[in-house]
């Protein structure tokens, strides 16, 4: 029992450690547009074309599919040497439509790809800090956190932008709440509403 216990936890343990790695993947993807490209491209393409269409290297390009398809990210589909992209031998890379509506910017309040970049940015920034702050007690000035604020703002784009401003606000009292807004005494609030930061 106890070493079935210890076995559980260990594959446990090897689950959290790979897809911590996986989420770091993640992030890179998102944050270079990587998914974004391959959403808008829609077909399996090879590493060398979609290094072309994203203007990155492709070396790197191909090591950070390969993680994404072992981490059953993206699909990869092996050609007939006949057919796809003039008989090329390459690899084809593919991410599927039910996954890109949960990781792009077009996806609005479904947007999950978004926050793959919070663990690496609180790793990057705080997390030094934070082992210091265990012992001395203090804290972390928000002057420490420089790029939290395009983080939050790429929240509020995908959060509130695209859904609050479109969808939400217009069901309200039947679409009566967005004419008070626009021409009574809220216009302010609704001028502040529009003006929410996007990335």
């Amino acid at each position: 029992m106890k070493q079935d216990r210890q076995a559980d936890f260990s594959q446990r343990l090897t689950d959290i450690l790979n897809h911590g790695a996986l989420n770091l993947g993640l992030a890179l993807g998102y944050q270079l547009k990587i998914f974004d490209a391959m959403a808008d491209l829609d077909r399996p393409v090879t590493s060398r074309y979609l290094a072309q269409k994203t203007g990155l290297h492709e070396r790197y390009v191909r090591e950070w599919l390969g993680i994404m398809c072992t981490g059953r990210i993206i699909e990869i589909h092996m050609p007939d040497p006949s057919g796809i992209e003039n008989g090329s031998e390459e690899p084809l890379y593919y991410l599927p439509l039910d996954h890109a509506a949960l990781l792009t910017r077009k996806a609005g309040s479904g947007n999950m790809g978004v926050y793959t970049q919070e663990i690496p940015l609180l790793t990057q920034i705080a997390m030094a800090r934070v082992v210091d702050d265990f012992s001395n007690g203090t804290g972390i000035e928000f002057s420490a956190y420089p790029r939290f604020q395009a983080f939050m703002s790429q929240l509020s784009h995908a959060k509130h932008r695209q859904v609050l401003i479109p969808h939400f606000l217009p069901e309200v009292d039947e679409g009566r709440l967005i004419t008070r807004l626009e021409k009574g005494s809220l216009s302010v609030t609704w001028a502040a509403v529009r003006a929410l930061p996007c990335s």
